[in-house]
């Protein structure tokens, strides 16, 4: 009634009787992603894609990413709860993950505006979801994990398992950076194709760091001893 020309979906029921051509697909929310990445010319296999996950230090990770990959001299995209970057330009942020129509669109016009690098936040609602499905990563970062999010994901587990897809879905192309001190850092790269690395405060990594100093001028690290 509304016009649509036609139909996907991931039950026969739906659409057996519908008087359009149907495309019967096992999720259609994947299905979503992978549409709307074709849509848009692939456009996160034209840049490096890094996401970020944890319950805490995603805005913080991805902001600090971008301004040491920008004071590099990299033009670089930000995706996040607080606010998107196509280069210096600010653009309004609803989620903390946009959805996959919204996502690829943004990926597209950092792609054309010649962004090397975007990093973006990746929340566990959007791996759920599938808001991420079409998207070529790089690479991904763990933070940390705490009991956040229980309304949605109504257990611990299902929600450490939400992150730990992100990790599941990299290719053996991409890296996998995680953090050591956390004790589901390790749980998150169980399964991972990825090149795994690992960091830390406290326990033995690949990138072992050391806070000299901490206050409201900003933070004075010392990494693998300098």
């Amino acid at each position: 009634k509304n016009g649509a020309v036609a139909i996907i979906a991931q039950s026969n029921d739906l659409v057996s009787s519908l008087p359009v051509p149907t495309v019967l697909v096992a999720d259609s929310a994947e299905a979503l992603g992978q549409i709307a990445a074709n849509y848009y010319g692939n456009p996160s296999r034209e840049i490096i894609l890094v996401g970020v996950t944890g319950t805490n230090g995603k805005t913080t990770t991805v902001t600090l990413l971008w301004q040491l990959f920008t004071a590099l001299g990299y033009p670089c995209g930000l995706i996040g709860t607080v606010e998107n970057r196509v280069g210096e330009v600010i653009l309004p942020s609803t989620h903390t993950t946009p959805d996959a129509v919204r996502l690829h669109a943004l990926l597209r016009e950092m792609a054309d505006a010649g962004c090397s690098h975007v990093f973006m936040e990746v929340s566990s609602h959007a791996v759920h979801q599938r808001r991420i499905a079409g998207a070529a990563f790089a690479g991904g970062v763990f933070t940390n994990l705490s009991h956040d999010h229980l309304d949605y994901h109504q257990t611990f587990a299902d929600y450490r398992d939400a992150k730990k897809r992100f990790f599941d879905d990299l290719p053996a192309t991409a890296f996998a950076l995680t953090n050591t001190d956390d004790r589901n850092g390790t749980v998150m790269l169980q399964n991972t194709q990825a090149v795994r690395y690992t960091y830390a405060l406290k326990k033995a990594a690949d990138f072992k760091a050391k806070i000299i100093e901490n206050s409201l001028e900003g933070l004075h690290l010392e990494l693998d001893g300098t």
